[in-house]
């Protein structure tokens, strides 16, 4: 097998890695947002009720 080969798939592993990390990170983000923004429509009494 060719060397560079290899160090080509160990690249394209961690860039796929990489990649897989953002997108989680990128959706959890979302997540928090929207969850956010619901609670800011929640009336005062009910904000404190959750927390």
């Amino acid at each position: 097998m060719n060397v560079i080969s290899i160090e080509r798939a160990r690249r394209r592993r961690t860039q796929a890695r990489e990649q897989a990390l953002y997108q989680a990170i990128e959706l959890e983000q979302e997540h928090v947002n929207a969850t956010w923004e619901n609670l800011q429509k929640l009336p005062p009494h009910r904000t404190v009720q959750i927390f």
